[in-house]
């Protein structure tokens, strides 16, 4: 089963060492990652995007992450726009996917979709959207934490139940 790995940012500010990372990585098995942009100028992770190409060729898979809608960096318009011009840098570095998380309106979606010729990955919170969101030309998604979230909150409700045997101050001390 194909592995994709989350990189945050690529742990370093230098593309080379982010290359590095990744060649590291594939050699261990992992067919693909997902890279951000976060808060630093795009041009940073285009950069690291090409120095993967260069390191490792086409032989793993890019998510490029653009953090526009995530961290609010803009809204409406000119958040469309902001992704948009991303996506497309990300896309001529050499990424293969865009993952837009915070993103959820389908009118969006489709826009990004039509405008951009890579495959876009979104975060849903279940599985109502995703074919909602699949007709207008998204073509994966992620769960993101919400899975954790959810089971993580189960676990807090039973403390209220009589489970003597679930030690949840050592639980709540991960956390």
């Amino acid at each position: 089963m194909p592995l994709s790995i989350d990189i945050e940012e690529g742990y370093s500010e230098s593309a080379e060492q982010v290359a590095e990372l990744v060649a590291g990585l594939q050699a261990l098995g992992v067919a693909g990652i997902n890279l951000e942009d976060g808060t630093k100028a795009p041009a940073l992770l285009a950069e690291k995007i090409q120095a993967i190409r260069l390191k490792v060729g086409q032989s793993i898979y890019i998510n490029a992450r653009t953090d526009v809608y995530l961290r609010g960096l803009a809204e409406g318009q000119a958040a469309l726009e902001m992704a948009t011009k991303r996506l497309r840098l990300y896309r001529e570095a050499g990424a293969d996917g865009g993952f837009i998380p915070g993103l959820q309106d389908a009118q969006t979606a489709r826009y990004l979709a039509d405008s951009l010729s890579m495959p876009l990955n979104l975060i849903v919170a279940s599985s109502e959207p995703i074919k909602e969101l699949s007709k207008v030309g998204i073509r994966r998604f992620s769960m993101g934490p919400v899975p954790f979230v959810k089971a993580y909150q189960q676990l807090v409700n039973l403390q209220d139940a009589d489970y003597p045997a679930l030690n949840f101050a050592a639980i709540n001390a991960l956390f």
